[in-house]
């Protein structure tokens, strides 16, 4: 999809919040489909898709929001972030097939697993903590979440969860551990790591828009 300048003016000023910003991020609330479009651009996220669906279903379900790397670099799967924050009066959120946030990937089709939103985790001690807060239904089809915690996606994958930990100072942080992984998250020239971070002064003024009164007054717009 591509807007025109005087769209994409009306989808900055009308139908996107500036969560925050500073010399080296970006942090934006998407009301309307045009704008995760707009902001989703060369990601892989399924809320950016211009058919809408996914985007309808998870802003039913939650808050979207994207934190973006100014001057990123687009072969960085960081240079975007995907944070999804489920409304604590749609839980347990179920996810099957038919479902948004279900996906099946090379790895997977490996370990045999039939959702691969956790896929990330297996083996980590993260798994045990992620375990608390989702669980799968007896046949393992479907996955249910019970809690509010935000759900962080790269730029370069839609259908499994960032590794994001918390740190004790308040800020987030997120290295590939998973070794499926690390050939995607590599700098080519350096083979270094990507790593993304997010300060806790940062991450605060995140949760405060979460708990202001102002955030709560606009209406998604589901139109393109």
């Amino acid at each position: 999809m591509k807007f025109t300048n005087q769209q994409r003016i009306e989808i900055k000023e009308e139908e996107t919040d500036i969560i925050w910003e500073d010399d080296d991020y970006k942090i934006v609330r998407p009301f309307s489909l045009r704008s995760a479009v707009l902001y989703g651009y060369r990601t892989h996220w399924c809320t950016s898709i211009e058919n809408g669906y996914y985007y309808d279903a998870y802003v039913d379900l939650g808050v979207l929001f994207f934190i973006l790397q100014k001057n990123g670099d687009p072969l960085n799967p960081y240079y975007k972030v995907m944070g999804w924050k489920p409304f604590l009066n749609k839980l347990p959120i179920k996810r099957g097939p038919e479902n948004p946030g279900y996906g099946v990937n090379e790895y997977t089709k490996v370990t045999g697993e039939k959702h691969s939103l956790l896929s990330r985790y297996n083996g980590l001690e993260e798994r045990k903590e992620l375990d608390k807060h989702y669980s799968f239904s007896i046949d393992d089809r479907y996955l249910y979440k019970y809690t509010d915690e935000i759900e962080f996606y790269d730029a370069l994958d839609q259908t499994a969860l960032m590794p994001v930990q918390y740190k004790k100072d308040g800020s987030l942080y997120c290295r590939e551990v998973n070794d499926w992984y690390k050939d995607s998250h590599r700098d080519m020239d350096t083979q270094k790591l990507y790593e993304w971070k997010v300060s806790s002064y940062v991450w605060e003024q995140v949760i405060g828009y979460f708990y202001s009164a102002a955030n709560k007054q606009k209406k998604y717009l589901t139109s393109i």
